[in-house]
């Protein structure tokens, strides 16, 4: 038997190459000791008071009138025997009152007018205890490699 031929080829596979152990880390764990208390607070109480006017009107007329007069009683006196004639007596006390309209025109407006507006922002951001992942990410790379194949 013969023995079997040597199969020599010009190709040179690699099927792994390592150059060293490069890694990167992810960072240290982060801690949080305290206590974070958000109490925002607002009060907010708008007051208006408004007071209308306050009229008290008395329309009318109030009138008194009064008139007095005497007038002579005209009496004439005489002997038993003779006669006496009186004169008249007269009077003219007209009493006149004229009284206008009782007319009354009051204008008393209230207005008023409240805007209250309020706009609030209490947002709180709070970041406490973040940590790890720091490297996450990043890239680790070796060393170059080179192949010099004349040699052989």
């Amino acid at each position: 038997m013969l023995p079997k031929a040597i199969n020599i080829s010009d190709s040179i596979e690699f099927k792994s190459i390592n150059t060293g152990g490069q890694s990167i880390g992810n960072g240290g764990d982060g801690t949080f000791k305290g206590a974070i208390i958000s109490k925002p607070t607002l009060n907010f109480d708008p007051t208006n008071k408004a007071d209308g006017a306050d009229v008290h009107v008395n329309t009318g007329d109030h009138v008194k009138q009064t008139a007095d007069w005497d007038a002579g009683g005209a009496n004439a006196k005489a002997s038993w025997f003779s006669k006496a004639h009186g004169g008249d007596a007269e009077s003219n006390g007209n009493q006149k009152s004229y009284s206008g309209h009782d007319t009354s025109k009051v204008y008393a407006n209230t207005d008023a007018t409240q805007i209250n507006k309020l706009v609030v922002d209490q947002h709180q951001e709070v970041v406490a205890g973040i940590g790890g992942n720091g490297g996450d990410g990043n890239a680790a790379l070796g060393g170059e490699v080179s192949f010099h194949l004349d040699t052989f």
